[in-house]
């Protein structure tokens, strides 16, 4: 009622109401409420939520169900599906690519021999280990904690100096953040359709 009669302060209060549910409304039931009442903040999360859905220990955009589709509506339905695409497609290029290793160990900077050994472990370790850690349905690993699982994985005949380093840069790279990124451009993508 205060949505229709224009009443903020009325609905502000409904919102903060909804917010505070044990347990909180599913996120298919919150972007249906922020498409019919425009509650941007609520768009961003419920997003979130059904992205980062696991079963059975991974990560599952099938476990939308029919009935949370009908409810979220196709529109809002389409661009999760695009964004799950995206976010699979970027994880897939973080697979393929190379993390650069970056030499800052004194005996990398002098001996080609060892700076050519240390190379070598690190693209096979990567070659080897990423698929694994990236594209495993079953145990989904976040981009952002990518550095992290790095900095725990047995790296042999590379220098503790140079995986720091490369770790550190890593965690300035884009391919950290680009989930975060994605699940952003959706919610608003969303916005714009839903705004007034």
């Amino acid at each position: 009622m205060s949505n229709r009669y224009i009443i903020p302060v009325g609905k502000e209060w409904s919102i903060s109401r909804l917010e505070e549910l044990h347990p909180p409304l599913d996120p298919a039931i919150c972007l249906n409420l922020a498409a019919r009442y425009h509650i941007q903040s609520w768009i961003l999360p419920a997003v979130c939520q059904l992205l980062d859905r696991f079963e059975n220990g991974g990560r599952r955009i099938r476990a939308i169900t029919d009935m949370e589709i009908g409810v979220m509506g196709i529109v809002a339905y389409s661009a999760i599906g695009r964004a799950d695409k995206a976010i699979r497609a970027e994880r897939y290029k973080v697979c393929r690519a190379q993390i650069a290793l970056y030499h800052d160990a004194p005996d990398c900077r002098v001996g080609l021999g060892a700076r050519r050994k240390c190379e070598d472990s690190w693209n096979l370790t990567l070659q080897t280990k990423m698929p694994g850690i990236l594209l495993n349905p079953d145990s989904y690993t976040p981009l952002a904690d990518l550095p992290s699982v790095l900095s725990t994985l047995y790296f042999p005949n590379v220098n503790v100096v140079c995986k720091s380093l490369s770790i550190e840069k890593l965690k300035a790279s884009h391919c950290v953040t680009i989930e975060e990124t994605i699940k952003q451009l959706a919610a608003d993508k969303l916005w714009e359709q839903f705004g007034p």
